[in-house]
């Protein structure tokens, strides 16, 4: 996985032996930089994490460091901590409704998770600033 995510660009971090961050960046229409932060610890037993983190301390995570799209689905989990709820990423599996579903590992590639990456930013029509 690692070779793989050098291989199309992405930063990566080893927070500890048996973790693995990817970092994506995302510059919105207003410039505004924002982060996104693939946890990929205990990866392929359990899908990665996708949460959106402060660009200049990926450790701060939260609502402010989301951006906000005017059709995007963001869920909540019971802490209320935002979420995209898609199929493959960790935060859907934690999600109330999905709690009980099976978990099919190859939906967690990182080839379909740089695919729901996308999606995210492109598909989730007109951009409209930052936090949610």
């Amino acid at each position: 996985m690692l070779e793989r995510a050098q291989a199309l660009g992405l930063t990566v971090i080893r927070p500890g032996a048996s973790a693995l961050d990817l970092l994506i960046p995302y510059v919105a229409k207003d410039d505004e930089r924002y982060l996104l932060r693939l946890r990929c610890d205990d990866y392929d037993e359990q899908p990665p994490s996708f949460q959106f983190v402060n660009p200049v301390n990926s450790d701060e995570t939260g609502d402010r460091w989301w951006p906000r799209f005017s059709q995007q689905s963001i869920a909540r989990l019971d802490d209320g901590t935002a979420v995209f709820c898609a199929y493959g990423v960790r935060e859907y599996h934690q999600h109330t409704s999905h709690r009980g579903e099976t978990r099919d590992k190859t939906r967690w590639t990182l080839s379909k998770l740089m695919t729901l990456t996308w999606e995210f930013f492109n598909r989730a029509s007109e951009y409209q600033g930052r936090g949610i």
